[in-house]
């Protein structure tokens, strides 16, 4: 789901930012800060403080290369959204258009992001991942981070709770002979690899969800519209498989109705479509109905709208 923009891509949203913040901010609603201690493309990575300030700037999440991510960041059961871009996140605890994006800096340039509740708190805080390094934040009961490698060069790092126990640790997905290759460990330390396994197909998304509502997270894959679920940590066969979506969505996971199962979402282009059915009851189906619609982040049109109004 990191993708990089392109040159022009870049310019277009450097423009937009810096002459069009009422565009932003429009899909945003009204920007706070919680940390600003940590320089965009630095290597500090901070907890967020506790008291809410107005931004000064613009947030620089408002272009085309910020990623979405999803999380229950108030502990109330419920995930909403996120996005994040070179080490800055920019969340939500409303599933609706014009709430607070709560601002965060956590990572640097190059980084990739995970979401997980690494103490077992209840409360989902951002890591990130690059180059065999894990930075997790609040990643004990004393809200301590923690650094450590783990993991392949060149895997998709991931975030579950694989055992149940109640607390997220790393995984990831890589791709070997037409097939993935999925890791898992237990601890968010060094370690070695408690799950490891094959499934699913090449050139897909891979993702990871608790679908049957068990306390385990286990994979699951997207591509073009096309999903497949696994409820069991080993190879064999797809359990579950439906359409939605297409060519362009980036597919997202979350618990948005806090009855403690994953269901599934879309992203493109700032609009959220997220949808509270289980995935049990959508066997061989078209797919899933969107309950809840709406726009939150990004906008293309809005960028290229504005660069073209130089």
């Amino acid at each position: 789901m990191h993708q990089r923009r392109s040159l022009v891509s870049a310019l277009i949203a450097g423009a937009a930012i810096a002459l069009a913040l009422t565009g932003c901010n429009a899909l945003f609603g009204r920007d706070v800060r919680l940390s600003d201690d940590a320089a965009v493309g630095g290597d500090a990575r901070d907890a967020a403080s506790t008291t809410p300030e107005l931004c000064a700037t613009p947030l620089p999440l408002c272009s085309q290369s910020a990623v979405p991510v999803a999380g229950d960041w108030d502990g109330n059961g419920t995930d909403t959204p996120g996005l994040f871009e070179d080490g800055r996140w920019c969340i939500t605890n409303q599933l609706k258009m014009g709430d607070v994006c709560i601002e965060q800096t956590w990572g640097a340039q190059g980084d990739l992001p995970v979401v997980g509740d690494w103490d077992g708190d209840g409360v989902d805080t951002p890591g990130t991942y690059r180059d065999l390094r894990w930075y997790l934040n609040d990643a004990d009961a004393a809200g301590k981070p923690a650094d450590f490698s783990w993991g392949d060069p060149d895997i998709v790092p991931l975030a579950g709770d694989w055992d149940g126990l109640g607390h997220d640790s790393p995984g990831g997905a890589i791709e070997v002979a037409g097939t993935t290759a999925w890791t898992m460990t237990n601890h968010n330390a060094v370690s070695g690899n408690d799950h490891a396994f094959r499934w699913g197909s090449s050139n897909v998304t891979r993702l990871v969800g608790d679908w049957d509502g068990n306390g385990t997270h286990t994979p699951a894959w997207f591509r073009d519209g096309v999903w497949r679920f696994n409820n069991t940590h080993g190879d064999g066969p797809a359990m579950l498989g439906f359409r939605w979506g297409n060519i362009g969505y980036v597919p997202l996971v979350g618990d948005w109705d806090g009855d403690g199962v994953d269901t599934v979402g879309l992203y493109r282009d700032g609009e959220w479509q997220l949808s509270n059915e289980h995935i049990n009851t959508l066997d061989g189906s078209d797919g899933p109905t969107a309950i809840i619609t709406f726009r939150w982040g990004t906008d293309s049109s809005l960028l290229e709208q504005a660069a073209q109004a130089r």
